[in-house]
C-alpha cells in the first residue's frame, strides 16, 4: 500500500534531526555513516505471530541500532570469551560490552538519506565525532590492531532485537576464529576489546537475522588451563 508507506515515511522523519547548513559547512570534525532497517509490513508475517510494529516502535529501534553502531565504531566493546572444551565439560561462554555509545537526542547524529523498498525502511544515519570522541576513534587507528571477519544469526521470530544477537554473535565468531588459528593450546578464557571496522551488514535470510561484521581486535589477557 503505497500511500501507508510515505504516511509512516513522513511520521519517522517528523521525530529525527535532519542536516544543516552548519554541518554543511564543518569539515574537521571526522563524519561516520552507518544505514540500518527496519520491516514496515507486518501483516506478510501474520502467520509467525509477530507483534505488529509501530511508528514509535521503528524510530526506537533505528536510532537505538545507530547508536549502537556508532559507539562499536569509536569506542568499541569489551568481551570475554570462553572456548567449548566438551573433554572438560566446559560449555562456550561469551560477553560483549559496549563501551559507550552517543547519547540519545544526540544532535550530531542525522539522517542522510531514507527509502522504503520491498517492505523495509532504511535509513542512513550520519555522525560527527565530538572532540573526546576523536580521541578514542584515533587511539584504536594509531596502532595495527588485527582484523577478523565472521556471520552470526538471532532467530526472526523473535523481534527486531535478535539483531544484535545476530551481531553479538558474529563477533563471538570472530574472537574464536581469530584465536583458533594463533593459540596452540586451547585457553580457558580469553578477554579483550573489539572495534567495529565497518558498520556490520544484516539482513533476513530462511527465518533469520544473520549479521557480518568485521572487527579489530585487541586480545589483552588469555587464561590458559593450567590457572584455572
Amino acid at each position: 500500500m503505497p500511500g501507508f508507506h510515505y504516511i509512516l515515511l513522513a511520521l519517522f522523519l517528523s521525530f529525527l534531526p535532519v542536516q544543516s547548513l552548519v554541518y554543511a559547512l564543518d569539515s574537521e570534525r571526522t563524519t561516520l555513516e552507518a544505514e540500518v532497517w527496519a520491516l514496515t509490513e507486518p501483516a506478510d508475517f501474520e502467520a509467525m505471530e509477530l507483534k505488529p510494529v509501530t511508528t514509535d516502535d521503528m524510530r526506537k529501534a533505528l536510532l537505538e541500532e545507530a547508536r549502537y553502531i556508532f559507539g562499536g565504531m569509536i569506542f568499541g566493546f569489551t568481551f570475554s570469551y570462553v572456548p567449548l572444551d566438551r573433554a572438560r565439560g566446559v560449555d562456550e561462554a561469551f560477553s560483549l560490552t559496549p563501551v559507550h555509545a552517543p547519547a540519545w537526542g544526540d544532535k550530531d547524529m542525522v539522517i542522510k538519506q531514507t527509502r522504503v523498498e520491498n517492505g523495509f525502511l532504511y535509513c542512513r544515519f550520519s555522525y560527527r565525532l565530538k572532540e573526546y570522541q576523536e580521541t578514542w576513534y584515533g587511539l584504536w587507528r594509531s596502532n595495527d590492531y588485527p582484523r577478523a571477519s565472521a556471520i552470526g544469526a538471532g532467530n526472526l521470530f523473535f523481534g527486531p532485537l535478535e539483531k544484535f544477537t545476530a551481531v553479538n554473535n558474529a563477533v563471538k565468531e570472530a574472537v574464536r576464529e581469530y584465536a583458533r588459528l594463533r593459540i596452540a593450546s586451547k585457553p580457558w578464557k580469553i578477554e579483550g576489546e573489539a572495534l567495529f571496522a565497518q558498520p556490520p551488514a544484516v539482513y533476513i535470510d530462511a527465518g533469520s537475522y544473520y549479521a557480518r561484521v568485521r572487527v579489530k581486535l585487541n586480545i589483552k589477557t588469555v587464561v590458559p588451563y593450567l590457572r584455572y
